[in-house]
């Protein structure tokens, strides 16, 4: 039995419990665990869906962390061997899904690795952005948001300007975004780099 979000455990305690598990990956292969913990138990975020992850396991270990989670991962071929009720793994583009999923009905989007050439991540963060609660929460690893952006971290800044949105860098790795769009303000650069 895991632990409850409603409870809010500590990030630390999160850990500890997921440590004492056989059948957890290791956490410090998945960096983006600890804060992607903090967001589900800080924001009390019970239905995500985590896309393009052929090599995350973040779902797997969030629903093995938590009974009270629902997670749908999509293009996952890492499908876990045991059967995790509260993990419902989908080998399909995220495209496919969209029409599955009710607007306006997740707590949090996560992306992994997403590899796509820039106009179609643009497209695909807009589409899945409308998936997302007001107030919920998009977030994604792996976007190389350094200073010299890479194609992803391209898209997303323009995402960012398309929907009016602020995106927290909290490395140069992890975005963080909420879905409450802002009027523009000129001059402010739509990803800023905040402290974890």
């Amino acid at each position: 039995m895991g632990l409850k979000i409603t409870d809010q455990p500590s990030v630390t305690d999160v850990i500890n419990y997921l440590n004492t598990r056989q059948d957890v990956p290791d956490l410090a292969q998945n960096g983006t665990v600890p804060a992607l913990i903090s967001l589900v138990v800080k924001h009390q975020c019970h239905n995500v869906v985590e896309l393009h992850s052929p090599h995350s396991r973040a779902g797997y270990i969030l629903c093995k962390a938590f009974d009270d989670i629902n997670i749908t991962s999509i293009c996952n071929p890492h499908a876990p061997h045991d059967h995790i009720e509260n993990l419902n793994c989908i080998e399909d583009w995220s495209s496919n899904i969209l029409n599955s999923i009710d607007d306006h009905s997740l707590d949090l989007v996560f992306i992994h690795d997403h590899d796509s050439p820039h106009h179609e991540l643009c497209n695909t963060l807009c589409c899945w952005l409308h998936k997302i609660k007001p107030g919920g929460i998009m977030c994604g690893a792996h976007f190389g948001l350094q200073g010299d952006l890479t194609q992803q971290g391209g898209a997303l800044a323009e995402f960012a300007a398309k929907e009016h949105l602020v995106l927290d860098a909290y490395t140069t790795d992890l975005f963080i975004c909420y879905n409450n769009p802002k009027p523009e303000v000129v001059g402010r650069a739509p990803i800023r780099m905040v402290p974890l």
